[in-house]
Formats: C-alpha cells, structure tokens, sequence
C-alpha cells in the first residue's frame, strides 16, 4: 500500500499487512456479513482532514496535529469506487500488535470499531465527522481473542507470523498497549496513529493525526520529477528544480507564565475522590490571550497522611491529558485536565506545561524544583471501611465442646481494591442468665485473638476467622471485631460500641446437664476499687460452697445459700496487688446421692 499526503515514509511495512482490513465489513442484503480485504494494488483515493471542533489544533490535507481527544475531524475521501460499503478507523500503527478475526477479517487490536458508510455515486466518501479517541482506542470488537497468527484462504491457504509481536490473550489488555498517542518507545520507533478511509473493493486511504507535543518521525526528502517522499535526514533530486526566493522575517517570540490549581486540597480514595487540575497562561496586552495546547501530568509524590509536595516531572508514565486553551478576560487562557481519580492514599501534585503558540513561547507550572507550585497538590486521605461480621453458632451448652468462631468481611471500595491487614477478635460475658441479653464488646485488653490476617475476597472485600473460642460460664457471650486499617483504607470494626451494636455477634451458653458450677474460672479487678463477682451453679438440690486458698486483703467469699456465692470486695492498695488462686467446691445433696464439683478459680487484682 502506498502512503498519501503527509504519511510518514516507511510506514508502508504497516499499512500492507495491517490495513488490508481496515476497508469495510459489508452487511450483504439477505445474506451473512462479509469481509472483503484489501489488495497491495495501488492506491488511487486520498483522504482529506479537516477540523471542526478542536481549538489549538490544526489540520493539513491528510495530517492533522495537536489534537486531543473529543476533537472533531471531518473526514473526506476521494477516488473511490462508486456507491460502494465503506468504513473509517482510528488505530495505532505499530506493525508488531496482535490482531483480532472479526467477521472474517484480521483487524489491529488497537483500532477502534468499525462504523459502516458507503460512498456517493462520484465515489466520494463523506464529508463524515469523525471524534478522535485519546488514550485507549481498541479493541474493535469485544468478545474476540487476539492473535499474532495470520490465514488467509485464497487458492492456496498460507499461515503467516506477525514479526516481533506477542499477545497476552485478551484483547481489552493487549489494546491498552497501543493507545493514541503511542507510547514513548513505539514513538522513538516512528509509530504514530491513523485514521483511515476504506471501501469493500479494497481501496483506501489513510491520514495521520498526532496529539499535543507529538510530531512526525524525523525523515529524509528525495524529489523525483517534482515529486517527493520522505526517508531519514538527506535530500535527492532527479530532474529538473525551480528555486524561488524568498524573504523571511523573524518575530521575537513573548515569554507567557503558566498557573494552575488543583479542584480541591483533599479528598478521599475512592470512585467519587475525583479532583481536577485548571490552568491560567497569561499573555500580553499587545498579543491577547494565548492559544494552543497544554499537556497535563500527574504523580503521586508521597504515601503517608502529611502532605508531601513535590514537582511531577512531565513523562509517558505521569501524562494525564492534553486539553485546548480557551480565550479568559485579561489577556488570558484556561484549560482543565479533566477529572483525575488517585489510585491510592497520599500525596498527588499536578504539573502543566503549555507548548506555545505564536507569538508565545512555552510555559509549565510544577515541573521542577525551580517552579514548585504547593496550590498543584492533593492530599488523599485512605477510604473508609465498612466491617461486618457474626459467629458460627448462636446456641451452646457450657463445657470443652460448646465453642464458637467469628468471621469477618471488611469491604473497601473499586479503586482500593480488597483491604489488606489484619483483625483482632474480643469477646465479653455480657450476662449470667439465660436469656440472650445483646450487648457490644469494647476492645479493651487482651484480644480473644489478635492481628488475624485478612484474604482477599471477591470485589473489594477480605475476610477473616478467628479461632474457636471456649465460654467459661453460661448466660450471654458477645464477640466483636476491630479491622486496623492500612495505608488504603481506615479502620473500622463491628460491635465495638453502642454504634455499631450487632446483636448477630452474640450467643447464649446453656448451663451443662448434672451439677456444676457454670460461672468464669477466672476474674480481674483494680486495688482500691470495689470488686464483685457472682459464683453461680446448675443442678440440684442447692448446693452449700466452701473455697481453700487466700484472697486479696478486703476481698471475701461468701455463700448466698440459694446456689450462688459472692467473692466481693474493696483490695487493699498496699496488700492486694496480685494472682490469686482458689479452688471452689460447690455440695449437691447429703448421703449416697451426694454430688461434690470443684473449681479452679484465678483472679487478678492490678
């Protein structure tokens, strides 16, 4: 295929395999869609870019430069057959991108989807408007497989390997290798992006468009009778030349300063943490306000809650958006990037630069350390987190087998992703009787069991188990579950307080069948201040109670003579301090049907 217009010479390695598709799919009355590819013939039609919507670009028989995207091209092509299918693309030209089989036909994975047209009985395509993609533009079809491996069915069928390319099998990941504007290196190897113009006879034509600072790769001229075509950096002329002079005059170009402001000095991660950044380019009252582009950038300069300030150095990886001035009052211009949704916890800073416009030179705001601008940072604080979490039993009897687990689900957001970090578990005796009296646990000393580590889930969320936990005495138990937080996301937890009480957190404990003592083995309590706590049973009849072993100085055991006894009390400050271990034996009955159960009892004064 042979380039037209101001196609870049030596791109022909890409249009020859690439767009021998890039023509039409024909929809054929009463029959099944057809492809139609193209042949290597040559190329009779040219396409024409103009602009119609798109201040600060600018467009040149079949090149247009200093776009960005949502600019509008009209688009037209001549010689091409009449009344003839016809479609139009926009595709990144790198020849080692895969491919998908659409409808019969080997299309790039970069391009975009294929919009049926037809010709004019003149074999004129458009005028069509055309919206130009920046950023991701493929794929043009979607469920459809990529692939580096062409066939094509003639009277012989011959398999063909696309050079250099590889594919990671899915064409949504492939095409965001090959946006427009291509990336650094696919730049540096003289790729750029195309639209194209083709009709179901295959004949097509093609023409360039570049965004914001993008130029063409660099060339060289060599003139054939008139003609010329560009290759590398050195001219040849055959035939005969005319040379006529000429008389240029210099204007010396006027200095422009670049402001910009970020939408907001805080926000939150998440889908509706958006923040954009608006430029200022200041101009002069002889030249007014100044046009032309202004690329935008975006870093993330710091990952700690305290704002960190930084320049955001411009670069491929920290391009944002390439936005058109508009004309403001005082000789001025305004650009907004769009909106910008961090993808993590910090410190952004945005940075412009303006790439002028005569008569104005270029300017940027945050690029370096000589133009620091605080006003083109954000801080973003970590996402809220939501905890939800019950236990695995509502109901147990007292005793080594009636245990109980709590699980946790701790969600995020989208952009966060699954909560990373970990859980602790408590639990709280709430009450003594049997019925289930719902209460919430604060965190407060010891964790049931602590930093339990989460598992990403499906979606945003991560969960947690914790291990089983055995009550030592009947009436209610409650759990509840405290998530840390992490650089992403805030803590959060469930049950741990009359705002988040969750009745679905706690379970009754039966008392065991037979005679028992059902209360807690173990107590705690501070010196100097008054200390209860209940001894309470189950069986019958009512048992009589007897302790051995020593209790702290103003603490006593006394038998309540209906089944309970009372260990009770003010510790002396001096004398009270300390483990004590007691056993407590309860009597069920006198004489042969005499039952007598002991208890091991701990209690901690601090």
């Amino acid at each position: 295929m042979v380039p037209n217009g101001s196609w870049p010479a030596g791109r022909v390695r890409f249009t020859s395999r690439l767009f021998v598709v890039v023509g039409v799919v024909a929809v054929l009355a009463g029959g099944p869609l057809v492809g139609m590819t193209f042949s290597a013939g040559a190329v009779t039609p040219k396409i024409t870019l103009a602009l119609t919507k798109g201040p600060g670009a600018a467009c040149s028989g079949s090149l247009c430069t200093k776009l960005a995207g949502g600019d509008v091209l009209s688009v037209t092509g001549t010689g091409f057959s009449a009344n003839q299918l016809a479609s139009i693309l926009e595709c990144n030209d790198d020849p080692a991108q895969p491919v998908v089989l659409y409808l019969g036909n080997y299309i790039p994975v970069s391009c975009t989807k294929v919009v049926i047209s037809a010709t004019s009985k003149k074999g004129v395509f458009g005028p069509a408007p055309f919206t130009v993609v920046e950023g991701i533009t493929g794929p043009p079809a979607t469920p459809y497989t990529p692939t580096c491996v062409e066939t094509s069915t003639g009277s012989t069928t011959t398999t063909s390997t696309i050079p250099n390319c590889t594919t990671s099998g899915n064409e949504t990941t492939d095409a965001a290798k090959y946006q427009c504007p291509p990336s650094a290196a696919q730049i540096t190897a003289g790729d750029t992006c195309v639209v194209a113009v083709g009709d179901i006879l295959g004949e097509r034509a093609i023409g360039t468009v570049l965004f914001g600072t993008e130029t063409l790769p660099s060339s060289t001229t060599t003139t054939t009778g008139g003609s010329t075509t560009t290759t590398g950096g050195s001219t040849t002329t055959t035939g005969s030349t005319t040379t006529t002079s000429s008389t240029t005059t210099t204007t010396s170009p006027t200095s422009t300063s670049t402001a910009t402001q970020v939408s907001a000095s805080s926000v939150t991660l998440g889908p509706s943490g958006t923040v954009s950044d608006t430029v200022t380019v200041r101009g002069t009252p002889a030249h007014g306000s100044p046009s032309g582009n202004v690329d935008f950038y975006v870093c993330q300069t710091g990952t700690t809650q305290t704002l960190t300030g930084g320049p955001c150095p411009p670069g491929a990886p920290s391009h944002l958006a390439t936005a058109h001035l508009s004309a403001a009052l005082g000789n001025s211009a305004t650009a907004s990037s769009g909106a910008f949704v961090p993808t993590a916890a910090g410190t952004w800073c945005f940075s412009a630069v303006y790439g002028g416009s005569s008569p104005y030179t270029g300017s940027a705001d945050n690029t370096s350390a000589t133009n620091l601008d605080a006003n083109e940072c954000v801080l973003v604080a970590p996402a809220s987190s939501t905890t939800a979490s019950f236990i695995s039993t509502a109901k147990v009897t007292l005793g080594s087998t009636g245990s109980a687990t709590d699980s946790v689900t701790v969600s995020g957001n989208v952009v966060g992703g699954p909560p990373g970090g970990g859980v602790s578990f408590y639990v709280c005796h709430i009450s003594s009787g049997s019925t289930l009296v719902a209460g919430a646990c604060p965190p407060a000393g010891v964790p049931e069991d602590a930093a339990v580590d989460l598992v990403p889930g499906a979606g945003a969320s991560s969960s947690a188990t914790s291990k089983a936990f055995v009550p030592t005495a009947v009436g209610t138990w409650c759990f509840s579950a405290l998530y840390g937080g992490s650089p992403t996301y805030a803590e959060s937890g469930d049950n741990t307080s009359a705002a988040t009480l969750d009745t679905g957190e706690c379970l009754l404990v039966a008392p065991p069948p037979g005679d028992a003592i059902t209360s807690a083995a173990n107590a705690s309590g501070t010196a100097g201040q008054f200390f209860t706590f209940p001894v309470t049973t189950s069986g019958s009849p009512t048992p009589s109670f007897k302790r051995k072993g020593r209790l702290p100085k103003g603490v006593h055991f006394v038998n309540n003579h209906d089944g309970t006894a009372t260990i009770s009390g003010t510790p002396s400050l001096t004398k009270g301090v300390g483990i004590y271990h007691i056993r407590i034996k309860a009597t069920f009955g006198k004489g042969k049907t005499k039952t007598v159960v002991y208890q091991a009892f701990t209690l901690t004064m601090g």
